[in-house]
């Protein structure tokens, strides 16, 4: 190798001239690899990237950065030649550091290791270089080495410091040298690029004037990351060239026309996050089919009735392109735009249809309604339209004939269509009358004999969801009507089930309609009368916030909800009564302050209200006692008898009326002399107890 002028440049940057200033002691550089693959055989193709970052550079003349390149597995080795398109050796990234020296080498043999010298600097009195503060630090320069492997070998590079760890060095102004903090760096080496094309295939005729190309990710020994870019020409050297925008997926549909007839050759570019870039390993052709003629639809007339021995008769469609072989697809749907076809055949040819059945049109076509694939998909009773194209063997297409003409099919008499919808009433619609208004829309008969004038309807009411089998009420309209009211009256807040069906003049029916539903509730009523549980009337509480309890309420107007008040009083007539509205469920907390004194009686009861506001109140009106904390025989006093109770609690376990919580006087939880005691001080002293639960 010739490294001359590198270690020339290293012995330069030594010797020259020192300004005053002192470098930063965090000065380093940093050398980071990145994974790029190499094209196998094509130097230059492939390229192994390296970053250096500067972190302090402000009191820096010139920097000496010599490299050693060692492969350390595998094959792989590294070259150093013309790069493809950098001026030289660095690429500056900045205006800071400018190339110094240029170097061009052969190839290394592929024996490991290789070793070579990389040396750059940056002119600290051009203007242009000046540094911007550390705080906006960038990267400073990019080296790229073009990588080849001969035989697509796969190995690793490593650019190892410690070989030459005396060479590297930063040069400042003072007599001496700062050592780099150099990072090792190791990357791999990997196969060759590869991307193939799919479709359209080599030399294939293609229908689509804008036609879609496909191909493979690129890729080495993995998918590598990449957009794409797709050339197209009408000449092989593509010039001129049209070309995609760069595209994300591997697909891409050409935006405008082709000219049919006309030869086009394609292929693909990829260019990698590191910009790398690569093309298809083929060039491709192809053509752009002329489509065929459309045929013309001649028979039979629209609105005829046809049975599965008669035909549907065309004029042949022609191709333009010679050589080229048309066939027909017909579609045949009881809609006009064709989104369900009953039949849709293809590959109508002379094997399939007939000639001659149109003596006038020596070039017509047919084909009888028994002899399609899909015939059986064609209901008695219908109307169809139907529609062909012509089609050529390289999936050519002409345009469809109008899809206008139609025929009604009749192979049978057949009973009545079911009523379409329109009911009224449906939807689980609540009316407030007993004999509702039952409406619907006019059925029809496939039978040209049974207008829908002659057509009568049969009614079933029913409160059980169905109506096929037992039913309450059933009902014969007059034909031609689609509205009635029923004779009886129907149950108040009940829910009601109806459906309706089609009888023709012959007493052909059709099926029922789907069921609806509706409710009546004429009469709007309060909810009904319920209980109050808990606490029981005249019980003893302890708590000021007890939690009173009572059954659901059940409003029988249909969708009517209820909730609840609660009303509570010292008084029987609830006087100056606490209030507490929009309940639910049914219970409720009573909330610290409602009750307020200890040793009185308090009434309560529950009123239920429904969504009109119609209320009822609980069955019953309860009461319970307020105990005083110590009042162990619930006479709403505290005496020595309350305290010889309590004594006889604690210390002899004797039973105690419920709650026990009334000798638990300092609100412990726990039944102990401590409670004794301050029972004692209530009684004897008159102080109130420490706590009011």
């Amino acid at each position: 190798m010739r490294k001359t002028g590198l270690l020339l440049l290293a012995i330069l940057s030594w010797t020259i001239g020192r300004l005053s200033a002192q470098p930063d002691p965090r000065d380093s550089v940093i050398l980071e690899s990145k994974i790029v693959a190499p094209v196998a055989g094509a130097s230059g193709s492939g390229v192994a990237r390296m970053k250096v970052w500067i972190t302090n550079k402000d009191s820096l003349t010139y920097l000496t950065l010599p490299l050693i390149e060692t492969s350390t597995s595998g094959g792989a080795y590294m070259i150093l030649s013309r790069p493809r398109t950098f001026n030289g050796v660095v690429v500056p990234l900045t205006g800071t550091l400018r190339f110094f020296a240029a170097a061009n080498m052969s190839r290394y043999n592929s024996t490991s290791p290789d070793s070579f010298l990389v040396a750059a600097g940056f002119d600290p009195s051009d203007p242009a270089t000046i540094e911007p503060p550390n705080a906006t630090r960038k990267p400073v320069w990019e080296l790229k080495f073009d990588t080849v492997s001969s035989q697509a070998q796969v190995g690793t590079v490593q650019f190892d410091s410690g070989r030459v760890t005396l060479s590297i060095q930063f040069t400042n102004t003072e007599p001496s040298d700062l050592p780099v903090n150099f990072v090792k760096s190791v990357f791999q080496v990997g196969v060759a690029f590869q991307l193939d094309l799919i479709a359209p295939v080599d030399q294939a005729v293609v229908p689509d004037p804008r036609p879609t190309f496909l191909w493979s990710s690129l890729r080495d020994s993995a998918t590598v990351p990449a957009t794409y870019t797709v050339f197209l020409a009408d000449n092989p050297f593509f010039t001129p060239a049209d070309t995609s925008p760069p595209l994300p997926d591997t697909t891409w549909q050409v935006p405008f026309d082709l000219q049919v007839q006309t030869t086009y050759y394609w292929k693909v570019r990829a260019i990698t996050l590191d910009n790398d870039t690569s093309f298809s390993l083929e060039t491709r052709s192809f053509r752009v089919d002329a489509a065929p003629g459309s045929p013309l639809d001649i028979s039979p007339p629209s609105g005829s009735d046809m049975s599965m021995f008669d035909y549907l008769v065309w004029l042949e469609g022609s191709d333009p392109d010679p050589g080229d072989q048309v066939t027909y697809q017909l579609q045949i749907d009881d809609n006009s735009n064709f989104s369900s076809p009953e039949v849709n055949q293809s590959g109508i040819d002379e094997n399939t249809l007939s000639r001659g059945m149109a003596k006038t049109f020596p070039n017509a076509l047919a084909i009888q309604l028994s002899h399609l694939a899909d015939h059986d998909n064609l209901r008695d009773d219908s109307l169809y339209y139907w529609r062909l194209r012509s089609v050529d063997n390289h999936g050519g297409v002409s345009a469809y004939t109008s899809g206008q003409r139609n025929f009604y099919l009749n192979l049978a008499d057949s009973s009545p269509r079911p009523v379409p919808g329109g009911f009224i009433p449906s939807g689980g619609v609540v009316l407030t009358t007993h004999k509702p208004d039952f409406s619907w829309f006019q059925s029809s008969d496939p039978d040209p004999e049974d207008p829908p004038s002659s057509l009568l309807y049969h009614l079933r009411l029913d409160m059980d969801g169905e109506i096929a089998g037992d039913f309450q009420f059933g009902y014969a309209t007059p034909p031609g009507e689609t509205t009635f009211v029923p004779l009886d009256s129907l149950a108040e807040n009940s829910h009601w089930f109806w459906a309706v069906r089609t009888v023709d003049s012959k007493g052909a029916r059709s099926a029922f309609s789907p069921i609806q539903d509706f409710y009546i509730n004429a009469v709007n009523e309060p909810p009904s009368a319920f209980s109050l549980l808990s606490p029981s009337d005249s019980a003893f509480i302890v708590t000021k916030t007890p939690s009173l309890d009572w059954a659901d309420a059940v409003d029988p107007d249909p969708f009517d909800g209820v909730t609840y008040e609660v009303l509570i009083s010292a008084f029987a007539n609830f006087d100056s009564a606490f209030t507490a509205g929009g309940i639910l469920p049914s219970s409720y907390t009573v909330q610290a302050g409602a009750l307020a004194v200890r040793g009185r009686l308090y009434y309560w009861k529950v009123r239920a209200i429904d969504n009109a506001s119609l209320n009822t109140e609980s069955s019953e009106v309860f009461h319970f006692t307020l105990l005083k904390l110590g009042d162990a025989n619930h006479d709403g006093l505290l005496t020595a008898a309350d305290i010889v109770l309590l004594l006889n609690f604690v210390f002899l376990q004797e039973p105690l009326d419920p709650p026990l919580e009334v000798a638990d006087l300092n609100c412990d939880g726990l039944y102990a002399p401590a409670d004794i005691v301050l029972a004692l001080n209530a009684v004897f002293l008159a102080q109130p107890p420490p706590c009011d639960p």
